[in-house]
C-alpha cells in the first residue's frame, strides 16, 4: 500500500467547543506523539481555531478553511478535487463531507444523540417556528449520518438503538468509549489560577456544571434546586457554572437568582479553556451533568478522574456510561434533588464511595491513548471493508413505530 493510500482525513471542521474540542485536541496530542502517524493524518480544521493552532505547533499536516458557512460549503463541495477516491476520512462528532459519499470511505463520529431518541420531545423548550426549524434540521442531519461508511458510537446503548430501530449495518457500527483528556489531571492543575479562582467563589459546598449554556443542558432548573436547599436551612449550596454570559439562554438563568436575591447560590466562571479544566474541577467538591440527553458527557471521565463525586440525570444513557459511579437525581423534582445533594454534603461516607466507584468506573474505560488507538483501528477497518453498499444503506430508515427495550429502560418509539 503506497504512503497516499495509507492517508487518514481527519475532518474536524465541525468541533468548536465544549468536549467535542478536548477529544481533538487529545487526539492531535497522540498523533504529534507518533511519528508515523503524524506522517499520515491530514486535518482539515477552522482558520485560527486552537486546533489549527496545535497543529501549527506540533508539524502536523493541515488545511485550514476560513470558519464561515460559506467557505466550508466551497471546501466541501469541491473535496473530490482535494483528496483522491477511496482516502479514509474520519469526521469527528459530526456528518461526512458534502459531496464526498463514494469517494472518501467516511468514518462518523456520532454524537446527535437525540436522533436517536425520537420519543423524546428534545426541541420542546422552542416555539413552534424555530422547532420545526430544528425538526428540519433534523432531518437534514439523518440524511447526512446515513451518507457514512462507518459508524464510531459513544456508549452501547446508542449504537443498539441505531442497530436494532434504524437499520444500520451491524458490522459498520461499533463504540468507542469516551477517556478523559490529556489535559485532564492532577499534574495540571495551575496553582496560581486556582489560588485565583477559589478568592472569587461564595462559601459553601460547590458544584460545578461545566457546559456551555444550553437549554438541553437545563442549568435553568438549578434556580429551584438550590431555593429549596437555602430556604430548607440544608446548608450552603454553590453551583459553579461555565456559561457564556451574554446568551440569552444564560441570562434567564441567572436572571431569578438574582431577582430573589440568591446570588451566593450560583457563580459563573464564563467558558474555560481546555487546559485549565482540571484546576477548575479541583475548585470544586462535585461535579454535575443535569441534561435532558447526552450521547455522552465528558464530565462523567473527568470527574471521576479528578476524584470528584458525580451527580447525573437519572436516564438510561447516564447510567450505560455511569454504573454505580453517579448519584442519580431528577433535578426537575427540586425538593428530591436538593436532598439528594444534601445527603452528599452531610454523609462523608457517601462522597467517598461515590468517588472510589468512580476510578473503579474509570478503570473501565480507555485511556486517552488507548481510546485514540481504538478509533486509529476503526479507521482501518472502515478503510479495509471500503464503501457501505447501496442496498445496506437503504436498509437505514428513520421512522419507526417500534418498541426498544433494555434492561434498565424499556422505551416505546413513535414516528
Amino acid at each position: 500500500m503506497d504512503n497516499i493510500s495509507k492517508t487518514i482525513i481527519l475532518n474536524l471542521l465541525p468541533v468548536h467547543a465544549g468536549g467535542g474540542l478536548q477529544n481533538a485536541l487529545s487526539f492531535i496530542e497522540t498523533v504529534a506523539c507518533d511519528s508515523l502517524l503524524r506522517g499520515q493524518v491530514k486535518v482539515v480544521c477552522n482558520l485560527g481555531s486552537r486546533i489549527h493552532q496545535v497543529c501549527c505547533e506540533d508539524g502536523i499536516n493541515c488545511i485550514p478553511i476560513a470558519a464561515n458557512k460559506i467557505a466550508r460549503l466551497n471546501f466541501e463541495m469541491n473535496c473530490k478535487a482535494r483528496f483522491t477516491c477511496g482516502l479514509v476520512c474520519f469526521t469527528f462528532f459530526g456528518p461526512p463531507m458534502l459531496n464526498s459519499q463514494n469517494h472518501l470511505i467516511n468514518v462518523v463520529g456520532c454524537a446527535y444523540s437525540n436522533l436517536f431518541y425520537p420519543e423524546i420531545p428534545f426541541w420542546s423548550y422552542m416555539g413552534p417556528i424555530n422547532r420545526g426549524i430544528k425538526y428540519m434540521n433534523d432531518m437534514v442531519r439523518k440524511k447526512a449520518v446515513a451518507r457514512g461508511d462507518y459508524w464510531i458510537f459513544e456508549t452501547g446503548t446508542i449504537r443498539k438503538r441505531a442497530v436494532q430501530l434504524f437499520g444500520f449495518p451491524e458490522y459498520r457500527a461499533n463504540v468507542v468509549r469516551m477517556a478523559p483528556s490529556n489535559l485532564i489531571s492532577r499534574d495540571r492543575i495551575k496553582p496560581e489560577l486556582r489560588s485565583q479562582i477559589q478568592k472569587k467563589l461564595p462559601e459553601g459546598f460547590k458544584v460545578l456544571y461545566l457546559s456551555g449554556a444550553h437549554p438541553n443542558k437545563r442549568q435553568h432548573l438549578l434556580y429551584k434546586i438550590a431555593s429549596y436547599f437555602w430556604e430548607s436551612g440544608l446548608g450552603k449550596l454553590v453551583f459553579v457554572t461555565t456559561m457564556d454570559s451574554s446568551s440569552l439562554y444564560a441570562k434567564s438563568v441567572m436572571q431569578p437568582f438574582e431577582k430573589n436575591g440568591l446570588q451566593k447560590a450560583i457563580y459563573n466562571i464564563g467558558p474555560i479553556a481546555p487546559e485549565d479544566v482540571s484546576t477548575v474541577i479541583d475548585c470544586c467538591d462535585a461535579m454535575c451533568t443535569f441534561s435532558l440527553l447526552e450521547s455522552f458527557s465528558n464530565n462523567f471521565v473527568e470527574a471521576w478522574k479528578m476524584g470528584r463525586p458525580l451527580l447525573v440525570t437519572d436516564a438510561d444513557w447516564a447510567r450505560d456510561a455511569c454504573g454505580n459511579a453517579a448519584l442519580y437525581m431528577n433535578p426537575e423534582d427540586a425538593k428530591s434533588s436538593a436532598i439528594a445533594l444534601f445527603s452528599l454534603t452531610a454523609r462523608s461516607d457517601l462522597l467517598e464511595q461515590l468517588v472510589t466507584n468512580g476510578e473503579r468506573q474509570l478503570s473501565l474505560y480507555p485511556t486517552p491513548r488507548e481510546k485514540n488507538l481504538q478509533y486509529i483501528e476503526h479507521i482501518e477497518k472502515a478503510r479495509s471493508l471500503g464503501f457501505c453498499k447501496r442496498e445496506e444503506r437503504l436498509n437505514i430508515h428513520w421512522t419507526h413505530h417500534q418498541t426498544f427495550s433494555d434492561a434498565n429502560n424499556p422505551t416505546t418509539i413513535h414516528s
